[in-house]
């Protein structure tokens, strides 16, 4: 959730310099950000931004190494969690070095929310590399939520899978189910942002006018996903509460029927079988050797 309060932080710092600035300035001149402010707001609105992305690829990525490692994945939690934390901050970091790396901010800018003029075909490319992994995500998550289905309904009828690995992969299922629902609308969000950014740079080429800067501001859908994705999680909690209940009482009812019969073959021997009018009569002998 680090990434969300970077989000909300830069843009309150963004908001509130805006407005103050409005409302002291004097000439056209002063609205325009300098280059170091400009610098400080720009760069964690876009890190933020990246790592709402990349955060939703590996939580997709974390998922799927708990439905196929389900069995040791509580041994294996932490290291799985260092490893993608570090992927979560390590490459939105470099892609923020793709965008800005030869860039020395020496352009007039009256938002923070602009992308570098210099920069216009890297963001091209990054925001059509990052449409097309969202797409895919939504894509694998849809399957991994299919896949846990199955797996699940394969192994009500086995006996020798533990109560917690049944636990895990129900809530495989409610946690799939959850990821794919936050990547449709990661996806719907930044698709539309990412196609109307584009094509304003197309259609609004040439000096950054006014006009500019206000469709810039209107089309910044990102922080939808900040205000949506509470409600999704509410829902999908509200929801997934009502059967997380009915399905431990049905694995309680399962395992209790595997336990009882566990033990009465310990406690008792199968000696013999006899056919007598169509129906299995089978003797069974106490361990102490009285029938």
């Amino acid at each position: 959730m680090y990434n969300f309060a970077i989000e909300v932080n830069d843009a309150y710092c963004e908001a509130t310099h805006h407005l103050v600035l409005s409302l002291i300035a004097t000439g056209p001149c002063d609205v325009v950000l300098p280059p170091f402010l400009f610098a400080c707001f720009n760069l964690p609105l876009v890190f933020s931004m990246l790592c709402m992305e990349f955060s939703q690829i590996l939580m997709v990525i974390e998922r799927t190494l708990a439905s196929c490692l389900f069995i040791c994945y509580e041994k294996t939690t932490k290291i799985i969690g260092l490893m993608l934390t570090a992927v979560a901050i390590i490459v939105p970091g470099l892609t923020c070095l793709y965008m800005y790396y030869d860039d020395e901010f020496n352009y007039p800018q009256m938002s923070s929310m602009a992308t570098s003029p210099h920069s216009t075909l890297k963001v091209n490319y990054i925001f059509i590399t990052v449409n097309v992994m969202n797409f895919l995500t939504l894509m694998h998550s849809i399957g991994l939520y299919r896949h846990n289905q199955r797996k699940i309904n394969a192994v009500q009828s086995r006996d020798h899978f533990i109560l917690s690995s049944r636990f895990q992969m129900n809530e495989n299922i409610i946690s799939s189910r959850l990821l794919w629902w936050l990547s449709t609308a990661q996806l719907i969000i930044f698709l539309s942002y990412g196609c109307s950014m584009y094509s304003l740079r197309i259609f609004l080429s040439g000096p950054r006018t006014a006009v500019w800067q206000a469709v810039t501001e209107f089309c910044y859908t990102p922080p939808l996903y900040c205000a949506i994705m509470p409600v999704i999680c509410i829902i999908s909690a509200k929801n997934s509460l009502k059967e997380r209940n009915s399905k431990i009482q049905s694995l309680l009812t399962v395992d209790f029927r595997s336990v009882f019969y566990t033990l009465i073959i310990s406690f008792c021997s199968y000696d013999q079988s006899e056919m007598k009018d169509g129906i299995i009569i089978k003797r069974c002998y106490r361990n102490n050797g009285r029938e």
